[in-house]
């Protein structure tokens, strides 16, 4: 399980409600909001049901944690630290 809130930023205008992500219970039109945070540890699903293309930016953050060991990114810092040459 990744420890991150993503952060999906649309870049072109939708001009149709047939794009869109769902997360949980919440649904998020990109015609309406072009910016949009949630916790990427829940299922999600973006659609987009238009004729055109959806350009995003996406941007995830790692949480702070109070077992940084369960981090990948640490755990493989930690075997490259420690790995036998």
């Amino acid at each position: 399980m990744r420890a991150t809130l993503r952060v999906l930023y649309n870049l072109n205008e939708m001009t149709d409600d047939s794009a869109y992500i769902v997360v949980g219970d919440t649904t998020n039109r990109w015609r309406d909001n072009k910016l949009f945070i949630f916790d990427d540890t829940l299922l999600h699903e973006s659609i987009n049901q238009t004729d055109q293309a959806r350009y995003c930016l996406f941007v995830d953050m790692i949480r702070p944690t109070p077992f940084p060991a369960f981090n990948a990114r640490d755990r493989l810092r930690h075997s490259l630290a420690h790995r036998k040459l």
